[in-house]
Order: C-alpha cells, then structure tokens, then sequence
C-alpha cells in the first residue's frame, strides 16, 4: 500500500462484520486511524483485529446505535478529540428485511429500515459535518444498496 491517508482519521459505521469491517481494514492499510462503529457487540473484536494487523494504528471500537443523533454527535466528537480530527466518515450502517410483500410490512420494520438507512445516514452527516466545517476539511461517504436505485419484488422498504 502506498499510506495515501497516513495519519488522517476515519470512522467507519457498520465495522462489526461484512463490508464495514473490510472498509476499516483497507483504511488502516492506506494509512488512516480508524474508530469502527457498530450497534454489534462484535465491534470490539473487529478493533482488536485491525490494531493486530496495523500495531501502529491508533484504532478503537466505539459501540454506537445510527439512529441516535445524540449517540453518534457524542461518539465522533469524541473520536475528533481523541485522534486530533475527523477526516473521513464512512457510513456504511445498513439494514434490509426479509422478502415481504408491501402488504405483509409491518411499521416497525418500516421504521427500523428507515431509522438505520435513511435517519442513521442523516445523523453521520450532520454530526461529521459539523465537526469537518469547523476544521476546515473532510469527506463523507455514504454506501448504498442496489436496492436503493431499483425495485425488487417484496423489498418495497
């Protein structure tokens, strides 16, 4: 790797497993420090990996839950503080439902999708770039789903 984002420093939301954890550990390849965030208790051993793999890496889980604004505000501002900065937030936190009919949705499956997928990315936003405004610099990427751009028979959510 050629540390293209030596020193900067990354949160990465939905870190625990899957896309999230391999997104922290490319981060951490190129150079950056990254808080890995995730509802999943399991965030803690995707930390502990990553610092295993990069001792140099000033990572760390921070347990967080997207549809908390306040959560997340506390969790990267604490982050900025603690690392010196907020570079990038990656939000990759994301939920989907099982193959239903739209008829068959009830509306807490409706607001747990929405909460994660839509508010979660909201709150990210709106926490990173307050923080990214006041020292001048930093990127947001937001991950979506194919689901997200075309329709599916019974994945109306």
């Amino acid at each position: 790797m050629n540390r293209r984002l030596n020193d900067q420093v990354a949160v990465v939301t939905g870190a625990a497993q899957g896309i999230g954890k391999v997104i922290a550990m490319r981060l951490a390849a190129e150079g950056a420090h990254v808080v890995l965030t995730d509802i999943l208790p399991t965030v803690d051993d995707a930390a502990a990996e990553l610092r295993q793999r990069y001792p140099d890496n000033r990572a760390y889980a921070a347990p967080m839950d997207v549809t908390q604004g306040v959560q997340v505000n506390c969790v990267l501002d604490d982050a900025a503080r603690r690392l010196g900065r907020l570079d990038l937030l990656v939000n990759n936190a994301g939920a989907n439902h099982p193959m239903t009919p739209l008829t068959d949705i009830s509306d807490e499956t409706f607001d747990r999708i929405v909460g994660i997928n839509l508010r979660g990315t909201f709150n990210g936003c709106r926490a990173a770039a307050r923080i990214m405004r006041e020292q001048g610099s930093g990127g947001i990427v937001n991950i979506g789903s194919w689901y997200g751009k075309q329709g599916f028979a019974n994945f109306s959510v």
